[in-house]
């Protein structure tokens, strides 16, 4: 995942999803990001095409982890999602694309949006 401050076309880093609902996410990274802030969050792999990532905005609501004295800190980060009424469909086929790889192949995978 890559993170951006705002509309930016380069990143101000990377990190890694933890966890993904409707509502946000929670996530680990080594970009320093200040709650109440804005940001845009850029989910698939980093070597597809730009159309075959999701690009989602976001809002900081919490963050922890050792002080930012610490050489490179990795801090934790909750985010609220910002999403437009088409991110919302790109957004529930991410997370439905998620749960059928973590499902076992005889069980249909929850659709609760909500929470994964």
């Amino acid at each position: 995942m890559a993170v951006y401050a705002g509309s930016a076309r380069d990143p101000l880093g990377t990190g890694r999803m933890t966890d993904i609902s409707m509502g946000g996410a929670a996530l680990a990274c080594f970009v320093d990001l200040h709650r109440g802030s804005t940001y845009d969050f850029e989910i698939g792999d980093p070597d597809a095409r730009r159309r075959d990532r999701l690009r989602l905005s976001g809002v900081v609501v919490w963050q922890s982890g050792p002080p930012t004295r610490s050489p490179k800190p990795e801090r934790s980060y909750g985010v609220t999602f910002v999403l437009s009424g088409r991110q919302e469909g790109l957004l529930k086929r991410f997370i439905d694309m998620v749960r059928m790889e973590q499902s076992p192949k005889d069980e249909d995978p929850p659709r609760d949006y909500w929470s994964v």
